[in-house]
């Protein structure tokens, strides 16, 4: 705990060119809408945070999101955010959240809300500029800042429950075999691939049970699927590769004479006109296929 409170978020990893004045353009013109089309994401992506907010109206979750996401604006607007965030994580961790206790929140909410404010950012990009390469460099720093904040987050999430488990004596080995025997029940698996550094990639043992595949092996992996899904989900894989978005298809698999019917899906980071990161999930869905 005390490693949390003595966090530090650098200004320069928040350093952006056009997200300021953009943040600043969202809050005064568009920031009802923005919270509407938040609280529209998070129910469309079944955001986990939710079902404890259920508490509250319409109203006054729309008044929370106001007073939340203004902030987080106002913070983005004034370069400013990296104290916000910082400043939000130890409230976490100290548990002096106003609306939940900081054990209501789990993995899938981290990464959830920063894919869905990802999102909502980018659905406004059009609004702010017309013009395509200040449309380019603002996707880039909005993926920056959103896999940054995602990233200290998921730190935080993960000291906390280190420091749960340690209270419990069981440690980070009871925390893995949780969350891996929660992946193995929905026969769900999470990866990571990091280009420029590919010791840092990592996938789920799940992964590994889905696929037949040891490692991150994007050949094999396309090879093994059916013929008559291969064109499409190639052709929306390389969409995503070559500007940097989202994917999020179903296809049939085969391996070892077993096919399955899988679903994935993730969003591919581009940086200096390369891509730098793949975060995504498969999950095998031949079960529920076979009852449809």
């Amino acid at each position: 705990m005390d490693r949390i409170h003595r966090l530090t978020v650098e200004p320069e990893t928040f350093a952006m060119e056009l997200l300021p004045s953009f943040a600043s353009f969202l809050l005064k013109d568009h920031l009802e809408e923005y919270v509407e089309k938040m609280i529209e994401f998070s129910e469309a992506e079944e955001l986990p945070l939710l079902k404890k907010l259920d508490k509250f109206t319409p109203e006054q979750l729309r008044e929370l999101g106001r007073t939340s996401h203004g902030e987080i604006l106002e913070a983005l607007a004034s370069n400013s955010i990296h104290r916000h965030i910082e400043q939000n994580v130890k409230k976490w961790a100290a548990n002096d959240l106003e609306v939940i206790d900081k054990d209501e929140v789990v993995a899938e909410d981290v990464t959830l809300s920063a894919f869905i404010k990802r999102k909502c950012l980018q659905h406004f990009v059009p609004r702010y500029t017309n013009d395509g390469g200040e449309q380019e460099i603002l996707r880039r720093e909005i993926d920056r800042y959103t896999t940054q904040e995602e990233l200290i987050s998921y730190h935080v999430y993960m000291r906390l429950q280190q420091d749960k488990l340690n209270k419990i004596n069981e440690a980070l080995k009871f925390q893995e075999a949780l969350l891996l025997e929660a992946q193995d029940l929905s026969e769900l698996g999470s990866f990571f691939t990091d280009y420029l550094h590919p010791e840092n990639s990592m996938a789920t043992p799940q992964v590994a049970k889905i696929t037949g595949l040891g490692e991150s092996n994007y050949p094999e992996f396309f090879a093994a699927v059916h013929p008559d899904d291969r064109d499409m989900i190639m052709r929306e894989w390389e969409e995503a590769v070559a500007s940097g978005g989202e994917f999020d298809y179903t296809f049939r698999y085969t391996r070892d004479g077993i096919t399955k019917r899988v679903h994935s899906r993730g969003i591919v980071t581009r940086e200096n006109g390369e891509v730098r990161f793949v975060k995504g999930t498969l999950r095998d869905i031949t079960k529920s296929a076979e009852l449809i």
